[in-house]
């Protein structure tokens, strides 16, 4: 990821493709088809997409920057039960948002989770969904993209995605916020995490850590179910159990109690205000409804309420609610035959390594665009620009040069070819430059290079910056081109 300011003068992250999958045609349709579902998204759970473009070869998201770090340290620092529960929640209300405009997650794990003044925000929805497509997390040369740790069992055997895929990587998640430690621990061979999900069952969370209280075991237990069917089918239905076992481990108030700021749909509104878990106004439910198979975007639908901290009257006394049973022990999940077609695998941010060029450094500083005028007879026009190592420059051109009236001997090379004769490449040319009317060169000894009607560099010698026509005859030409150019520095 990189940062940037925007034209509103914003400060926004950037993160760009890789070229390799940017020359793959259906990667680039996928990229274009994620991101303007992405964009009609605002949760205060997820991430905002401000925009994205493809253009020039380059693939990039434009999103907020968000800082205060991510789930990873938490996890690392540890926090308390309640937390754990209220930050999961959290990112359960974001994951559903994505999910009913027709984005599920497939990469979830602490590092996408980031952190700001007390909100959960979900980060980098829908990028494994453009590497490989709706069905597998292997790509074309066998690595599989994604968390082994987090993996459910259907991804591991690169069976078709759902929700209940993303269901059971918060519940991992969850387990590792209570225990300490995550259902499989990753001891560096991803490929062994990721059969042990297909063949084991996980030690019940109970028995690692017994603090934990047992009504959110059993949440977390069926939430790690080996069989997608056996576990919750949505982010909303796993909120909705969460909300009910937190009331009935810590009771009333308890989420007030966190600190934290949880925005859910209404359906787990409505649960932490019939346990009391704080006092929040009905409202309607606003979050696009559950879409069956390849669900379209929706309009930026929102939220039910903002669960906060403040104090509150006492709601009347909640009814009894029975804690949700614990997922009943299966048996070792033997037998099963592990579908890997795999080289190597990509841990600990390895699927953003493999698909972003990422990168961190000072804010970007835009210089112009700078208008100059390329006359036809002058050897070379000096820019006013200073380029160094990195820049990346843009220039684009437009006008006509041609031979003056008096001297028809010897010819210019232009962009649309010389009248009359297109295409025309006379001995005249600077020598090792294809026919071309605008050029360039970094440096009074440097290269000269071909500019045409529009070029795009990453500088790699530091100098000025000069531009000039394509001929070595320039006493006998007319006309000029107008370039405009714009350096990028970071």
């Amino acid at each position: 990821m990189s940062e940037a300011v925007d034209p509103r003068g914003r400060r926004v992250a950037l993160k760009e493709l890789r070229p390799t999958l940017v020359a793959d045609p259906e990667a680039r349709r996928r990229f274009g088809a994620v991101a303007s579902m992405l964009e009609s998204i605002d949760h205060p759970h997820v991430v905002r997409m401000i925009e994205h473009f493809d253009d020039d070869g380059r693939c990039v998201f434009v999103s907020e920057l968000v800082g205060g770090g991510t789930l990873r340290q938490r996890v690392q620092a540890g926090v308390t039960p309640e937390v754990a529960c209220a930050l999961v929640l959290a990112v359960a209300s974001g994951v559903e948002r994505a999910a009913r405009a027709g984005v599920l997650h497939r990469n979830l794990k602490p590092e996408n989770v980031l952190l700001t003044t007390g909100v959960a925000k979900v980060a980098d929805f829908g990028l494994t969904e453009i590497v490989s497509g709706d069905r597998t997390l292997a790509t074309r040369d066998g690595t599989v993209l994604g968390a082994p740790a987090y993996m459910a069992p259907e991804l591991v055997r690169s069976e078709t995605p759902t929700r209940a895929s993303d269901v059971y990587a918060m519940a991992a998640m969850l387990y590792e916020l209570l225990a300490g430690r995550l259902p499989f621990p990753d001891e560096g061979d991803g490929l062994t995490t990721m059969a042990r999900h297909v063949q084991e069952q996980p030690v019940d969370l109970v028995t690692v850590a017994p603090g934990v209280a047992p009504s959110v075991a059993g949440v977390t237990m069926r939430g790690l179910a080996a069989a997608a069917g056996d576990r919750y089918a949505s982010a909303d239905e796993f909120g909705t159990a969460l909300a009910d076992a937190a009331a009935t481990a810590w009771g009333a108030g308890w989420l007030r109690q966190t600190g934290m700021t949880v925005t859910a749909s209404e359906a787990v509104t409505e649960r932490l205000r019939a346990t009391r878990a704080l006092e929040v106004p009905a409202v309607a439910e606003t979050l696009a409804p559950p879409a069956a198979a390849a669900p379209a975007p929706t309009p930026a639908a929102d939220l039910g309420a903002t669960m906060a901290a403040p104090a509150v009257a006492p709601a009347p006394p909640p009814a009894s609610v029975a804690a949700p049973p614990a997922a009943a022990p299966s048996p070792r999940r033997t037998g099963v035959a592990i579908a890997i077609a795999v080289a190597a695998v990509l841990v600990a941010g390895g699927l953003l390594g493999f698909l972003l060029t990422r990168s961190s450094g000072p804010s970007t500083t835009t210089i112009g665009p700078k208008t100059v005028n390329v006359d036809g007879a002058t050897p070379w026009t000096d820019t006013g620009l200073v380029l160094k190592v990195g820049d990346d420059v843009s220039i684009t051109a437009s006008g006509t040069v041609h031979p003056n009236t008096a001297d028809r001997s010897s010819y210019v090379a232009t962009p649309d070819g010389v009248p009359n004769q297109p295409g025309i490449r006379q001995f005249n040319v600077v020598p090792g430059v294809d026919h071309s009317g605008l050029i360039g060169r970094v440096g009074a000894d440097g290269s000269p290079f071909v500019v045409g009607h529009a070029d795009h560099f990453k500088a790699t010698v530091a100098g000025p910056l000069s531009l000039g026509i394509n001929d070595r005859g320039l006493d006998n030409n007319d006309g000029a081109f107008t370039a405009r150019v714009t350096v990028t520095r970071r």
